[in-house]
């Protein structure tokens, strides 16, 4: 059996399963699968999603009834920064893969669930969000496929807040400002591009120190588009240092995901955590 029980926060009392279902994003065919296997229990007990929770319930649910497909382990090492029974944030290098492709199944997904079979983890940790390759930083898995499903829905609803640490070179006099420009393929390069026919797209940066020759700027994202930050910042002529396709290139690309605020699973809680580049100490 997959279960895994939840202490009801007083918040949901007088709300219903179906409820929480919703309020975690559980796709109604999930939900549906649950229900036919009964795998839904309070205090121990067999109920339907109508149930109506009361204060101290448990509600334990048995997830073997979602069929997870399996994630090929790979036994390189995995940087965990934080972890709960629902998430867990792993500091991805440059130059690894969020998920694997057809050439390279070394990712950092097949590394963290490699390291969660040797501990006989039941679950794929599988990630709510991702980042590029020549990127480094945070990268937020969900544990199980309710976490999963809520992480996701924040990243999908901006509501959550994402905060970049990147080196720029060269002058950078404007220490604060917001790009608010729409990004879209350039159809004539394998790159993205500014664009009115473009998504949606929006960077707020600031300065925070000079770091030797270069400059190191704290950059927030609201969108979240492929490319979003390199695109606006070589936009406004202050491409970061690194960026062989936005700019020149170099040993790496200094751009890394440093900081996350979300409100928590379940209780709502803000929840913040940092980890800064490794670039901001030299």
């Amino acid at each position: 059996m997959k279960t895994i029980k939840f202490d009801i926060p007083e918040s949901f009392n007088g709300k219903s399963i179906k409820d929480f279902f919703q309020y975690a994003h559980l796709s109604s065919k999930n939900i549906h699968l649950l229900k036919m296997a009964k795998a839904i229990q309070v205090n121990q007990r067999f109920v339907n999603d109508t149930y109506i929770f009361k204060r101290n319930d448990i509600l334990e649910l048995d997830f073997d009834a979602i069929p997870m497909k399996p994630v090929k382990p790979s036994f390189n090492p995995v940087d965990i920064l934080y972890e709960d029974q629902d998430m867990v944030i792993v500091n991805k290098p440059v130059k690894v893969l969020t998920h694997e492709d057809e050439t390279d199944f070394d990712s950092l997904t097949n590394r963290l669930n490699g390291y969660y079979q040797q501990l006989n983890y039941p679950f794929s940790v599988l990630p709510a969000h991702r980042i590029d390759y020549d990127t480094s930083g945070m990268v937020i898995f969900g544990k199980h496929p309710l976490a999963m499903s809520y992480l996701s829905s924040l990243f999908e609803s901006r509501n959550i807040k994402k905060v970049y640490q990147a080196l720029i070179p060269g002058e950078f006099n404007q220490k604060q400002g917001t790009i608010n420009l729409p990004i879209g393929q350039d159809r004539h390069q394998n790159k993205m591009m500014v664009s009115n026919t473009g998504k949606d797209a929006k960077s707020i940066y600031q300065w925070q120190r000079k770091i030797n020759d270069d400059h190191l700027v704290e950059i927030e994202i609201i969108g979240g588009r492929k490319h979003q930050i390199r695109v606006h910042m070589a936009h406004i002529k202050h491409p970061i240092k690194g960026d062989s396709i936005y700019g020149e290139k170099s040993d790496r690309l200094y751009l890394h995901f440093y900081k996350v605020s979300m409100p928590k699973f379940l209780t709502d809680d803000q929840f913040e955590y940092q980890v800064s580049a490794p670039f901001a100490f030299e």
